[in-house]
């Protein structure tokens, strides 16, 4: 299987996150080393 970085984008949706709530976790995310944005495609490529 490859990884998952490396497969291409096939979707395209956007999202509005009130401006409080998003640097909430843009800052609890940057913890681990990730962006909001890594964490949302994270996710949002699940089975």
């Amino acid at each position: 299987m490859e990884p998952m970085i490396s497969l291409p984008k096939i979707h395209v949706f956007r999202l509005q996150v009130n401006f409080t709530i998003r640097k909430e976790l843009e800052a609890l995310y940057a913890k681990n080393g990730l962006t909001l944005t890594d964490t949302i495609n994270m996710f949002s490529n699940s089975p």
